[in-house]
């Protein structure tokens, strides 16, 4: 049996570092790890024994955190069924691309690779949902980045814009005219 090195035994400010011969770990109450070398060690050392393991509890001193907190994203009220219809554009321009080019790269793992994510994260979003479970054990609405949603416009060779759904677009653009392009003019707003 060994005593739990992660165990909180100290004021927030300060870490506690459980020492077993070469086995070394740090906790803090506010779970903030920080490297060892900015810990200023004080003048506290606890020596317990557990058994034959000896251990030594030092206390240090941690510098204030540079950790800052990130709020969760707000999504419209009406997010799920946009999520959806998302979900919906990127399967349907995913399998149109498939069926004119009968490409492997436009596949869902094709699809990834080429945009450089999981094939996890682009069948979450055309399934419209996230990995985070509810507390009802579900999985959450789908909410991919700016970035991501990129990355799949390109590997799929389309606007970026032709991937959201209206609800997501000014009025003004909802009709989409760079669609109505020919090949001699450029594909730009």
């Amino acid at each position: 049996m060994r005593l739990n090195p992660r165990a909180h035994r100290h004021a927030e400010s300060s870490l506690n570092v459980g020492i077993r011969e070469s086995e070394i770990s740090v906790s803090n109450k506010r779970r903030v790890l920080l490297p060892r070398r900015q810990a200023r060690p004080s003048a506290t050392t606890t020596p317990t024994r557990l058994g034959k393991a000896q251990y030594r509890w030092l206390t240090f001193e941690a510098p204030p955190s540079r950790l800052v907190h990130v709020p969760q994203r707000e999504t419209p009220d009406d997010w799920p069924a946009l999520a959806r219809q998302l979900g919906q554009r990127v399967r349907q321009l995913r399998e149109e691309r498939k069926r004119q080019t009968e490409d492997r790269r436009f596949t869902q793992e094709g699809l990834a690779h080429e945009a450089g994510v999981s094939r996890n994260h682009v069948q979450n979003i055309e399934n419209a949902r996230n990995n985070s479970r509810g507390e009802d054990g579900r999985p959450g609405v789908g909410n991919p980045g700016v970035a991501t949603l990129l990355a799949i416009s390109r590997a799929l060779e389309v606007e970026f814009l032709d991937l959201l759904p209206d609800g997501l677009l000014p009025e003004a653009v909802r009709h989409r005219p760079w669609a109505e392009t020919t090949d001699d003019s450029p594909r730009t707003l």
